[in-house]
């Protein structure tokens, strides 16, 4: 049914993502606050934060990790913790130290929740195949956006995007991963 947490989690992330993606790209000073750069800072470190938070609490109700791995339940609601306080923490501490600590936050999470989708899938949970794949699109880009940030790929307009591609990848195949729960 719609009445679900699970659709308030992924509709949050959507939200969260979208607008973390439109600050990254520039759109959000662009449009909507032109004038304002520490304002554009703030938004793009707690949209990140709150992206990550719900990220994990789709991934635990989605996965049902609290009751079948509650080591990795802990794990998440800690990572889910330590983001929302950097996120909220970016209104007073350097733009530096909090888009730092959850650049790689982000990246631990990733690495965990396909690891936990990859062994859901393997315990036969249908809804963790979609899962699985939208986490290894991510895997790709956030590699791709590694090596480009590095030198090692040259910078063209596919590697310059390629995590905003991983991330949409992953908001679609979030829903298709709704939708097998719900058959």
């Amino acid at each position: 049914s719609l009445r679900e947490k699970m659709y308030f989690l992924y509709v949050g992330y959507v939200i969260s993502v979208g607008i973390w993606i439109g600050s990254d790209l520039g759109w959000t000073t662009q449009f909507l606050w032109p004038n304002a750069t520490l304002w554009k800072n703030i938004v793009f470190t707690v949209s990140l934060a709150s992206g990550l938070c719900f990220t994990n609490y789709f991934a635990i109700h989605l996965l049902h990790i609290k009751n079948r791995r509650s080591f990795y339940y802990r794990v998440l609601t800690y990572i889910s913790i330590i983001s929302a306080t950097l996120g909220l923490l970016s209104f007073f501490i350097s733009y530096a130290f909090s888009i730092i600590s959850l650049t790689a936050i982000f990246f631990i999470t990733t690495f965990v929740l396909f690891y936990i989708g990859l062994r859901e899938m393997l315990n036969g949970n249908k809804a963790a195949k979609y899962f699985c794949l939208a986490f290894f699109g991510l895997l790709i880009a956030c590699c791709i956006q590694i090596l480009t940030k590095s030198g090692f790929l040259p910078r063209n307009s596919i590697t310059t995007v390629a995590l905003q591609i991983g991330v949409v990848l992953e908001v679609c195949l979030f829903s298709l991963a709704l939708a097998a729960r719900i058959k």
